[in-house]
């Protein structure tokens, strides 16, 4: 069988599935082949960044410079998120795409950051733990007190 255009993966990302009938290509999929291919024998440029595609074409939201070691946040048109960029070694800014709605835990949570006259969070102020996809973590405790309790999930 002849290789389908744009199945083709890199090691450590996601595969392509195989047995789906074949779909145009999306944003990234583009900017990833033609980087891909820009050099005069039809490989990458040494050094070059290959934007990362999750398995539906979409952009990750969390790109990394394989040679740098650099890693940033996008948006959906690949385009950097301003003060995201994060250099080898250090840790990652979360890079929750924009435009996902912010859950009850994490409305909660931003609401008791900022409701100090300067935008910071009130000494003693009880902050809710949301987990990585924002829900209420099962037992919250307040950081000033020690005490800990169960919630439920609203």
């Amino acid at each position: 069988g002849q290789e389908r255009p744009g199945t083709r993966t890199p090691p450590g990302t996601p595969h392509v599935d195989c047995r789906r009938p074949e779909r145009p290509k999306t944003h990234c999929e583009l900017h990833r082949d033609r980087v891909q291919h820009t050099g005069p024998d039809g490989h990458p440029i040494v050094g070059a960044h290959i934007p990362q595609c999750d398995e539906h074409g979409h952009y990750q939201p969390q790109q990394c410079h394989g040679s740098t070691g650099h890693c940033w946040c996008v948006d959906d048109k690949g385009h950097e998120r301003p003060g995201t960029r994060t250099p080898p070694g250090t840790p990652h800014v979360e890079c929750r795409r924009p435009e996902h709605p912010k859950t009850h835990c994490e409305q909660h949570r931003d609401r008791v950051q900022v409701t100090s006259p300067g935008g910071h969070t009130i000494e003693g102020a009880y902050v809710p733990q949301c987990d990585e996809h924002g829900h209420y973590q099962p037992q919250q405790c307040h950081g000033s007190t020690g005490h800990c309790w169960c919630v439920d999930d609203r």
